[in-house]
Protein backbone atom coordinates (compact mmCIF):
# COMPACT_ATOMS: atom_id res chain seq x y z
CA UNK A 1 0.00 0.00 0.00
CA UNK A 2 1.40 3.10 -0.93
CA UNK A 3 2.42 5.25 2.53
CA UNK A 4 2.62 9.38 2.06
CA UNK A 5 5.89 9.32 3.42
CA UNK A 6 9.09 7.66 2.44
CA UNK A 7 9.80 7.32 6.29
CA UNK A 8 6.78 5.47 7.09
CA UNK A 9 7.95 2.36 5.80
CA UNK A 10 10.27 2.07 8.01
CA UNK A 11 8.43 3.08 11.09
CA UNK A 12 7.50 1.44 14.24
CA UNK A 13 4.24 2.74 14.42
CA UNK A 14 1.03 -0.15 14.56
CA UNK A 15 -0.46 1.96 12.13
CA UNK A 16 1.90 1.94 9.78
CA UNK A 17 4.27 -0.80 10.42
CA UNK A 18 5.82 -2.62 7.87
CA UNK A 19 8.69 -4.75 9.32
CA UNK A 20 9.91 -6.08 5.58
CA UNK A 21 11.64 -3.27 4.94
CA UNK A 22 13.37 -2.87 7.67
CA UNK A 23 14.31 -6.42 7.44
CA UNK A 24 15.57 -6.14 3.98
CA UNK A 25 17.48 -2.93 4.03
CA UNK A 26 18.34 0.32 6.86
CA UNK A 27 16.67 3.47 6.03
CA UNK A 28 19.53 5.08 5.59
CA UNK A 29 21.31 3.21 3.24
CA UNK A 30 17.96 3.19 0.94
CA UNK A 31 18.24 7.00 1.17
CA UNK A 32 21.39 6.78 -0.17
CA UNK A 33 21.16 4.65 -2.59
CA UNK A 34 18.27 6.85 -4.48
CA UNK A 35 20.15 9.73 -3.77
CA UNK A 36 23.20 8.54 -6.13
CA UNK A 37 20.99 6.55 -8.25
CA UNK A 38 22.61 7.60 -11.71
CA UNK A 39 22.88 5.66 -15.09
CA UNK A 40 25.84 7.08 -16.92
CA UNK A 41 29.28 7.76 -16.24
CA UNK A 42 29.45 11.79 -17.29
CA UNK A 43 33.33 11.24 -18.38
CA UNK A 44 32.69 8.71 -20.92
CA UNK A 45 29.02 10.15 -21.94
CA UNK A 46 29.26 11.14 -25.94
CA UNK A 47 28.86 14.97 -26.51
CA UNK A 48 26.32 15.57 -28.90
CA UNK A 49 22.72 17.99 -29.21
CA UNK A 50 20.93 15.83 -27.38
CA UNK A 51 22.83 14.92 -23.93
CA UNK A 52 20.12 15.16 -21.99
CA UNK A 53 19.14 12.02 -23.22
CA UNK A 54 22.53 10.50 -23.45
CA UNK A 55 22.22 10.34 -19.74
CA UNK A 56 19.58 7.35 -19.05
CA UNK A 57 20.15 6.48 -23.12
CA UNK A 58 21.95 2.76 -22.04
CA UNK A 59 19.48 1.71 -19.67
CA UNK A 60 16.12 3.37 -21.88
CA UNK A 61 17.27 1.42 -24.75
CA UNK A 62 17.88 -1.70 -22.80
CA UNK A 63 14.29 -1.57 -21.20
CA UNK A 64 12.54 -0.15 -23.92
CA UNK A 65 13.81 -3.01 -26.69
CA UNK A 66 12.91 -5.34 -24.48
CA UNK A 67 9.18 -4.61 -25.02
CA UNK A 68 9.55 -5.53 -28.79
CA UNK A 69 11.51 -8.80 -28.76
CA UNK A 70 9.48 -10.29 -25.48
CA UNK A 71 6.20 -10.21 -27.80
CA UNK A 72 4.91 -9.69 -30.82
CA UNK A 73 1.64 -7.85 -31.03
CA UNK A 74 -1.58 -9.35 -32.87
CA UNK A 75 -3.35 -7.76 -35.76
CA UNK A 76 -4.75 -4.53 -34.14
CA UNK A 77 -2.35 -2.27 -33.08
CA UNK A 78 -2.80 1.83 -32.36
CA UNK A 79 -0.36 4.93 -32.18
CA UNK A 80 -1.12 7.86 -29.71
CA UNK A 81 0.78 10.20 -27.07
CA UNK A 82 1.41 8.98 -23.35
CA UNK A 83 2.39 11.13 -20.89
CA UNK A 84 4.38 10.87 -17.68
CA UNK A 85 3.34 13.82 -15.06
CA UNK A 86 6.00 15.86 -14.29
CA UNK A 87 6.72 19.56 -13.63
CA UNK A 88 10.29 19.96 -13.03
CA UNK A 89 13.04 20.69 -16.26
CA UNK A 90 13.89 18.20 -19.28
CA UNK A 91 11.39 17.59 -21.97
CA UNK A 92 8.33 18.92 -20.23
CA UNK A 93 5.21 19.34 -22.68
CA UNK A 94 1.43 20.26 -22.26
CA UNK A 95 -1.31 18.37 -23.68
CA UNK A 96 -4.49 19.37 -22.53
CA UNK A 97 -6.46 16.22 -23.70
CA UNK A 98 -4.32 13.72 -21.35
CA UNK A 99 -5.21 12.81 -17.28
CA UNK A 100 -1.65 14.40 -16.95
CA UNK A 101 -1.57 17.74 -18.48
CA UNK A 102 1.70 18.20 -18.60
CA UNK A 103 5.12 16.03 -18.21
CA UNK A 104 7.04 14.14 -20.41
CA UNK A 105 6.00 13.25 -23.67
CA UNK A 106 6.28 9.40 -25.34
CA UNK A 107 4.99 7.86 -28.34
CA UNK A 108 3.67 4.59 -27.49
CA UNK A 109 2.81 1.37 -30.15
CA UNK A 110 0.43 -0.71 -28.38
CA UNK A 111 -1.67 -3.94 -28.78
CA UNK A 112 -5.40 -4.35 -28.03
CA UNK A 113 -4.34 -6.11 -24.99
CA UNK A 114 -2.95 -2.83 -23.92
CA UNK A 115 0.88 -4.17 -24.24
CA UNK A 116 3.35 -1.51 -24.93
CA UNK A 117 5.43 -2.66 -27.96
CA UNK A 118 7.32 0.32 -28.73
CA UNK A 119 7.55 3.39 -26.49
CA UNK A 120 9.70 6.16 -27.62
CA UNK A 121 10.64 9.49 -25.81
CA UNK A 122 9.76 13.13 -27.41
CA UNK A 123 12.97 15.09 -26.98
CA UNK A 124 12.78 16.44 -30.22
CA UNK A 125 12.58 16.03 -34.04
CA UNK A 126 16.09 14.86 -34.45
CA UNK A 127 15.48 11.94 -32.01
CA UNK A 128 13.29 10.29 -35.55
CA UNK A 129 16.23 7.67 -37.38
CA UNK A 130 14.09 7.12 -40.73
CA UNK A 131 15.76 9.37 -42.97
CA UNK A 132 13.85 9.72 -46.10
CA UNK A 133 13.16 13.40 -47.73
CA UNK A 134 9.80 12.08 -49.50
CA UNK A 135 8.31 11.34 -45.96
CA UNK A 136 7.06 14.38 -43.72
CA UNK A 137 8.06 14.09 -39.38
CA UNK A 138 5.33 12.48 -38.60
CA UNK A 139 5.13 9.56 -41.74
CA UNK A 140 8.57 8.98 -39.78
CA UNK A 141 8.09 8.15 -36.34
CA UNK A 142 4.76 5.95 -37.34
CA UNK A 143 7.29 4.44 -40.07
CA UNK A 144 9.71 3.63 -37.60
CA UNK A 145 7.20 2.74 -34.55
CA UNK A 146 5.67 0.27 -36.83
CA UNK A 147 9.19 -0.87 -38.21
CA UNK A 148 9.02 -4.95 -38.46
CA UNK A 149 5.49 -5.56 -38.01
CA UNK A 150 4.95 -4.35 -42.10
CA UNK A 151 3.43 -6.82 -44.38
CA UNK A 152 1.77 -8.75 -42.07
CA UNK A 153 -1.84 -7.41 -43.25
CA UNK A 154 -2.21 -5.49 -39.59
CA UNK A 155 -4.74 -2.44 -39.03
CA UNK A 156 -3.04 0.48 -37.86
CA UNK A 157 -5.18 3.00 -35.58
CA UNK A 158 -4.45 6.42 -34.80
CA UNK A 159 -6.34 9.83 -34.40
CA UNK A 160 -5.68 13.25 -36.42
CA UNK A 161 -2.41 14.15 -35.15
CA UNK A 162 -0.87 11.92 -37.49
CA UNK A 163 -3.12 10.34 -39.86
CA UNK A 164 -3.31 11.95 -43.60
CA UNK A 165 -4.26 9.86 -46.75
CA UNK A 166 -1.06 10.00 -48.05
CA UNK A 167 0.16 7.75 -44.90
CA UNK A 168 -2.70 5.33 -45.40
CA UNK A 169 -2.03 4.86 -49.27
CA UNK A 170 1.64 4.26 -48.40
CA UNK A 171 1.06 1.90 -45.33
CA UNK A 172 -1.56 0.28 -47.42
CA UNK A 173 0.75 -0.14 -50.03
CA UNK A 174 3.10 -2.36 -47.10
CA UNK A 175 0.13 -4.22 -46.42
CA UNK A 176 -1.08 -2.61 -43.43
CA UNK A 177 -4.87 -1.20 -42.93
CA UNK A 178 -5.51 2.10 -41.45
CA UNK A 179 -8.40 3.15 -39.88
CA UNK A 180 -8.30 6.80 -38.06
CA UNK A 181 -9.75 10.63 -37.71
CA UNK A 182 -8.64 12.91 -40.10
CA UNK A 183 -8.11 16.82 -39.96
CA UNK A 184 -9.92 18.19 -43.38
CA UNK A 185 -7.21 20.63 -44.21
CA UNK A 186 -4.78 18.30 -45.74
CA UNK A 187 -4.35 17.85 -49.62
CA UNK A 188 -5.98 15.50 -51.45
CA UNK A 189 -9.22 15.75 -49.46
CA UNK A 190 -12.57 16.06 -51.58
CA UNK A 191 -13.51 19.98 -50.65
CA UNK A 192 -17.27 19.26 -51.16
CA UNK A 193 -17.00 16.92 -47.97
CA UNK A 194 -15.42 20.17 -45.61
CA UNK A 195 -18.50 22.20 -46.22
CA UNK A 196 -21.24 19.69 -45.43
CA UNK A 197 -23.82 20.64 -43.22
CA UNK A 198 -25.46 17.03 -42.14
CA UNK A 199 -28.18 16.35 -39.27
CA UNK A 200 -27.50 13.85 -37.04
CA UNK A 201 -26.66 10.28 -37.78
CA UNK A 202 -26.31 11.27 -41.48
CA UNK A 203 -23.07 9.70 -43.58
CA UNK A 204 -21.23 10.98 -46.36
CA UNK A 205 -18.39 9.67 -48.04
CA UNK A 206 -15.95 9.40 -51.04
CA UNK A 207 -13.68 6.70 -52.14
CA UNK A 208 -10.76 6.40 -53.97
CA UNK A 209 -9.63 2.91 -54.12
CA UNK A 210 -8.59 1.74 -51.12
CA UNK A 211 -9.21 4.83 -49.33
CA UNK A 212 -12.32 6.03 -48.08
CA UNK A 213 -12.94 9.39 -46.12
CA UNK A 214 -16.03 9.35 -44.71
CA UNK A 215 -17.93 12.03 -42.80
CA UNK A 216 -20.84 11.39 -39.77
CA UNK A 217 -22.42 13.79 -37.88
CA UNK A 218 -23.42 13.02 -34.08
CA UNK A 219 -23.15 15.71 -31.96
CA UNK A 220 -20.92 17.44 -34.75
CA UNK A 221 -18.90 16.35 -37.49
CA UNK A 222 -16.88 13.35 -37.29
CA UNK A 223 -14.01 12.94 -40.05
CA UNK A 224 -12.24 9.44 -40.51
CA UNK A 225 -10.42 7.77 -42.92
CA UNK A 226 -10.46 3.78 -43.63
CA UNK A 227 -8.36 1.48 -45.89
CA UNK A 228 -10.24 -1.27 -44.48
CA UNK A 229 -14.07 -0.18 -44.25
CA UNK A 230 -16.80 0.56 -47.01
CA UNK A 231 -19.26 3.04 -45.45
CA UNK A 232 -21.67 0.47 -44.24
CA UNK A 233 -23.96 1.61 -40.89
CA UNK A 234 -24.04 -1.00 -37.85
CA UNK A 235 -25.58 -1.17 -34.47
CA UNK A 236 -23.91 -0.40 -31.07
CA UNK A 237 -24.18 -3.03 -28.62
CA UNK A 238 -26.14 -2.07 -25.81
CA UNK A 239 -26.99 1.22 -26.71
CA UNK A 240 -29.87 3.00 -27.28
CA UNK A 241 -31.38 6.15 -27.85
CA UNK A 242 -32.90 8.03 -24.78
CA UNK A 243 -35.89 9.47 -26.90
CA UNK A 244 -36.78 6.97 -29.20
CA UNK A 245 -35.59 3.35 -27.41
CA UNK A 246 -34.29 2.67 -30.95
CA UNK A 247 -30.92 1.29 -31.50
CA UNK A 248 -28.10 3.62 -31.89
CA UNK A 249 -25.97 3.20 -35.31
CA UNK A 250 -22.80 4.09 -36.19
CA UNK A 251 -20.72 3.59 -39.41
CA UNK A 252 -18.78 0.46 -39.04
CA UNK A 253 -15.46 2.19 -39.00
CA UNK A 254 -16.64 4.63 -36.05
CA UNK A 255 -17.26 1.74 -34.06
CA UNK A 256 -13.89 -0.21 -34.39
CA UNK A 257 -11.91 2.80 -34.04
CA UNK A 258 -13.84 4.00 -30.52
CA UNK A 259 -13.11 0.19 -29.59
CA UNK A 260 -9.35 -0.05 -30.30
CA UNK A 261 -8.20 3.47 -29.97
CA UNK A 262 -8.38 2.97 -26.54
CA UNK A 263 -4.88 1.05 -26.28
CA UNK A 264 -2.63 3.36 -25.08
CA UNK A 265 -4.59 4.42 -22.12
CA UNK A 266 -4.87 0.55 -20.51
CA UNK A 267 -1.17 0.36 -19.38
CA UNK A 268 -1.59 4.08 -18.35
CA UNK A 269 -3.54 3.27 -16.30
CA UNK A 270 -2.43 0.25 -14.81
CA UNK A 271 0.43 1.82 -13.86
CA UNK A 272 -0.70 4.69 -12.05
CA UNK A 273 -2.75 2.19 -9.76
CA UNK A 274 0.34 0.36 -8.19
CA UNK A 275 3.27 3.10 -9.44
CA UNK A 276 6.69 3.09 -7.19
CA UNK A 277 7.36 6.68 -9.00
CA UNK A 278 8.40 8.52 -5.85
CA UNK A 279 8.73 12.42 -6.17
CA UNK A 280 11.87 13.49 -7.31
CA UNK A 281 13.86 16.47 -9.25
CA UNK A 282 15.69 14.19 -11.33
CA UNK A 283 13.61 13.62 -15.04
CA UNK A 284 16.27 10.28 -15.34
CA UNK A 285 14.66 9.09 -11.90
CA UNK A 286 11.29 10.16 -12.67
CA UNK A 287 11.34 7.86 -16.36
CA UNK A 288 13.24 5.03 -14.97
CA UNK A 289 11.28 4.34 -12.55
CA UNK A 290 8.26 4.76 -15.19
CA UNK A 291 10.01 2.23 -17.44
CA UNK A 292 9.94 -0.12 -14.83
CA UNK A 293 6.24 -0.04 -13.48
CA UNK A 294 5.54 0.44 -17.78
CA UNK A 295 7.93 -3.12 -18.06
CA UNK A 296 5.93 -4.50 -15.00
CA UNK A 297 2.50 -3.92 -16.54
CA UNK A 298 3.55 -5.93 -19.63
CA UNK A 299 4.16 -8.77 -17.58
CA UNK A 300 1.42 -8.58 -16.06
CA UNK A 301 -0.67 -8.33 -19.42
CA UNK A 302 1.29 -11.59 -20.83
CA UNK A 303 0.99 -13.22 -17.63
CA UNK A 304 -3.01 -12.56 -17.84
CA UNK A 305 -2.84 -13.66 -21.45
CA UNK A 306 -1.00 -16.49 -21.61
CA UNK A 307 -1.16 -18.24 -17.67
CA UNK A 308 -4.24 -17.14 -16.36
CA UNK A 309 -6.28 -13.64 -15.18
CA UNK A 310 -5.13 -12.69 -11.34
CA UNK A 311 -5.11 -9.08 -9.84
CA UNK A 312 -2.68 -6.55 -11.02
CA UNK A 313 -2.12 -5.76 -7.12
CA UNK A 314 -1.25 -9.39 -6.81
CA UNK A 315 0.78 -9.77 -9.39
CA UNK A 316 2.93 -7.11 -8.53
CA UNK A 317 2.92 -8.53 -4.71
CA UNK A 318 4.27 -11.90 -6.12
CA UNK A 319 7.31 -9.99 -8.39
CA UNK A 320 8.14 -8.48 -5.03
CA UNK A 321 8.12 -11.27 -2.89
CA UNK A 322 10.33 -13.31 -5.17
CA UNK A 323 12.79 -10.55 -5.46
CA UNK A 324 12.92 -10.33 -1.81
CA UNK A 325 13.29 -13.86 -1.13
CA UNK A 326 16.32 -13.99 -3.97
CA UNK A 327 18.18 -11.61 -2.15
CA UNK A 328 17.43 -13.31 1.47
CA UNK A 329 18.28 -16.34 3.28
CA UNK A 330 15.84 -17.47 5.79
CA UNK A 331 14.02 -14.27 5.89
CA UNK A 332 17.00 -12.94 7.24
CA UNK A 333 19.71 -10.28 5.89
CA UNK A 334 22.88 -10.67 7.31
CA UNK A 335 24.97 -6.70 7.98
CA UNK A 336 28.18 -6.03 8.09
CA UNK A 337 28.94 -4.19 11.20
CA UNK A 338 30.18 -0.77 11.54
CA UNK A 339 33.85 -0.01 11.67
CA UNK A 340 35.32 -0.04 15.11
CA UNK A 341 32.19 -1.92 16.85
CA UNK A 342 32.01 -5.80 17.31
CA UNK A 343 29.18 -8.18 15.76
CA UNK A 344 28.16 -10.93 17.39
CA UNK A 345 29.90 -13.04 14.95
CA UNK A 346 32.88 -11.31 15.67
CA UNK A 347 32.69 -11.85 19.81
CA UNK A 348 32.03 -15.36 18.61
CA UNK A 349 34.89 -16.11 16.67
CA UNK A 350 36.80 -13.95 19.33
CA UNK A 351 35.73 -16.05 22.37
CA UNK A 352 37.41 -19.08 20.51
CA UNK A 353 40.90 -17.31 19.59
CA UNK A 354 40.76 -16.68 23.42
Amino acid sequence: MPLPNLDLYWTKSTLFATPAFGTLMPKNRYYLILKFLHFRNNDTMPKSDSVEHEKIREVYDLMTSAFSTAYTPGREVCIDEGMIHWFGCGFRTYIPSKRAKYGMKAYKLCEDSGYTYRFQLYIGQSRVTVDDKNFSILERLIMELKDGLLYEGRVLYMDNFYNSPKLAKMLYDQKTHVVGTLRMNHLNIPKDLTKLKLKPGEVQYRTCYPITVLVWHDKRDVNITTTLHDASMDVVPGKTNRQTGQPISKPKAIIDYNHHMGSVDKPDQLVLVNSSVRKTRKWTKKLFFHLLDLSTTNAYLLYCKQVKKVKHLNFVQNIIQNLVSSSTEDGEISRRARPGRFSSDNCTTLSRVQ
